[in-house]
């Protein structure tokens, strides 16, 4: 079997969840014994720049990497993507982290990380939404195979558009724990940087906005504040603003604690990592996530997590986190409380995480993706 391989999201130069995922997942998928008996074509725009050669090599000779020429910016999928499937003709395409070219005749798998816009239309331009509706209703026409990476999103996906269970697969994602490791004075320096050196603080990593209720913890942080005398605990926000991040900004600048509350923005793999590796506990408390990356993060950095406790976050977080209302402010004030005051929930957390996220490997991922493909063509 030829599988064509979308990879433009390689060339990405800020790295996301769904970048992680087509990066690693190749990655591993190159490792499997039975991958020999595929060929595989990873197609990339040319005018992105080139993959890394030393990561190239990496891959046996089964693989191919083909740079697919286009003069502009625009439709390199729609139109020269799909150009590029019909001279070569492979007997699946892949997308991992895009759309199928609506001109693509051929059979296909695609890869839905979530369905945020179902729930979320006013964090997506109108055009953003048509778009990702047309994403879905183009391949369910064209009678695609869809891999997903939870129950959550596959319960979705069958709800909204009524798309035959047997063809979609749910596949966990897989972690890399070990990139989150660091020098003990480049951290120290970075801590510094930041002004948390010897201080506790609760920590959340992701895009600040309406969708993962920044506002939320923020608020939450401040009631726990207002009750209970912790000056030397801060709040930390790591991630890119969104959907809602002005107003957030804005509380922060009006809040009473505006100084132990740190809106950091996007930072560097090694900033990240030193603040994952010093953290007291994690506090996310996110109304809706396609899998949830940061907390596996967190519990492989032996931080305690606070999450909700429902979709996708309790779907791979019960048992090994403290799950709360993420509407209920004082639910996530209480689960703050019992991380600070309770050192037995505390260590038991850490434990459990350390066992959760262990459970979530790349391996286990490539290997059931391959065996997707086999399922949905035999």
């Amino acid at each position: 079997m030829k599988i064509a391989i979308n990879g433009s999201s390689l060339l990405h130069t800020t790295k996301t969840g769904v970048e992680l995922y087509v990066k690693s997942l190749l990655e591993n998928i190159k490792d499997l014994p039975q991958q020999k008996d595929f060929d595989f074509i990873l197609y990339y725009p040319a005018f992105l720049g080139e993959l890394d050669k030393s990561w190239v090599e990496k891959f046996p000779e089964n693989w191919q990497f083909k740079a697919v020429k286009w003069p502009i910016k625009y439709f390199w999928t729609q139109l020269a993507l799909a150009w590029q499937l019909w001279k070569d003709k492979p007997d699946v395409f892949f997308a991992p982290a895009h759309v199928i070219p609506a001109l693509y005749k051929g059979k296909a798998v695609m890869t839905i990380h979530d369905l945020a816009f179902k729930y979320f239309k006013n964090a997506y331009s109108s055009k953003e939404l048509r778009y990702q509706e047309w994403a879905i209703q183009s391949a369910k026409k064209k009678n695609s195979y869809f891999i997903v990476p939870s129950q959550t999103t596959f319960n979705d996906l069958h709800k909204f558009y009524n798309i035959d269970k047997e063809n979609i697969a749910l596949v966990y994602h897989g972690f890399a724990a070990q990139k989150f490791t660091i020098d003990k004075n480049k951290a120290s320096l970075i801590l510094d940087k930041y002004g948390l050196q010897g201080q506790r603080y609760f920590l959340s990593v992701g895009r600040v906005e309406n969708k993962k209720n920044t506002l939320g913890a923020i608020k939450a942080f401040e009631a726990l504040l207002d009750k209970y005398e912790y000056k030397d605990l801060h709040l930390v926000l790591v991630g890119k603003g969104g959907y809602g991040f002005e107003n957030i900004r804005k509380a922060v600048a009006k809040s009473k604690y505006k100084e132990k509350i740190h809106l950091l923005g996007y930072l560097p793999n090694q900033d990240v990592s030193a603040l994952l590796l010093n953290a007291y506990a994690f506090v996310f408390p996110s109304f809706y996530e396609g899998f949830g990356f940061p907390i596996l993060e967190a519990m492989s950095c032996k931080i305690p997590v606070i999450t909700s406790n429902y979709g996708v976050m309790a779907e791979i977080a019960e048992g090994s986190a403290l799950l709360v209302d993420p509407k209920d402010q004082e639910a996530i004030v209480k689960a703050m409380r019992l991380y600070l005051e309770d050192k037995n929930s505390y260590d038991y957390y850490v434990k459990a995480g350390l066992e959760k996220y262990a459970e979530f490997t790349w391996q286990r991922a490539s290997q059931e993706t391959l065996l997707a493909f086999t399922n949905f063509f035999k």
